[in-house]
């Protein structure tokens, strides 16, 4: 696991953030940490044999300490953002441990077994000619400006030979994370059953999505992306933090109510245009 850290010296809010397979949280959360002065500390935390920590832990096979030591002498009280399987792992943490968490935000947080045979499929490295890499893949033709940029830039590694670039994740690791759904079932399990004391933002992309708004109907608050896609803290990070924002206004005073829909202000994305560009490594 690698994890990427970020601190004020004022501030009384703290933040975990879990990423979808393969991606980051990076532009969202600097829109985000842009418009409240009160966050004290960010934690990203990356998944297993993902980015850097696919690179470090290389080669590598020994195994983890059983215990480490605690950082702080005293325990505080988290905002918690999960993408994708991160937002089911969200979603279990909170559950097992309220008292660690004031909200919970799982955007998408789905997990779909048939990307399984997709991840394994994809190709192992990438051609960078003159130090670009081209984005006409359809999927990353979709991303925003800057998630694309911090992509290029911390997702991957350059080969030592052959002029070819690839993913610091081993394609291989990134479809062990499709290789079992149990913790996308457990969540949903856990939702109904979700701390009052907890609230929740369900960040979804489609309207059928409500029925995870269902689950739990105290504290809870739900947005709908409009044009969003599963991926959509990539197709749409300014959103995303906008939802943030609205969603943590009356969660710092008494809560967002029963079941209630936050709606957006239309913001314009920075996105690329049909032909897609090429972003420098």
């Amino acid at each position: 696991m690698a994890r990427t850290g970020f601190g004020r010296s004022s501030g009384r809010q703290d933040s975990v953030c879990t990423h979808p397979n393969g991606t980051t949280f990076t532009p969202a959360l600097r829109r985000s940490l842009a418009q409240r002065q009160d966050v004290a500390e960010v934690w990203a935390l990356g998944s297993v044999q993902h980015g850097d920590a696919g690179i470090s832990n290389a080669r590598k096979s020994d195994p983890m300490p059983s215990a480490l030591p605690i950082i702080s002498g005293r325990f505080r009280k988290a905002y918690a953002l999960g993408h994708s399987s991160g937002g089911c792992a969200r979603v279990l943490a909170a559950s097992h441990y309220p008292d660690l968490f004031t909200a919970v935000a799982p955007v998408h947080a789905v997990i779909a077994p048939p990307e399984l045979d997709r991840a394994i499929s994809r190709p192992p490295a990438w051609v960078a000619h003159n130090g670009l890499v081209s984005t006409a893949h359809p999927l990353l033709r979709t991303w925003d400006r800057n998630v694309l940029d911090v992509y290029v830039k911390q997702a991957l590694v350059e080969e030592e030979a052959g002029g070819k670039v690839r993913l610091k994740c081993d394609k291989i690791d990134e479809a062990a994370v499709y290789a079992e759904a149990r913790a996308s079932w457990e969540a949903w399990g856990a939702l109904p059953l979700l701390d009052e004391r907890v609230s929740l933002l369900v960040v979804q992309t489609r309207e059928f999505a409500t029925a995870r708004v269902r689950r739990r109907a105290v504290t809870n608050a739900h947005v709908v992306i409009p044009n969003g896609t599963h991926l959509a803290v990539q197709t749409h990070p300014r959103q995303i933090a906008e939802a943030v924002q609205v969603f943590l206004q009356p969660v710092d005073g008494s809560g967002p109510g029963y079941a209630c829909e936050l709606k957006l202000p239309k913001i314009e994305a920075a996105m690329f245009g049909q032909r897609g560009p090429r972003a420098h490594l």
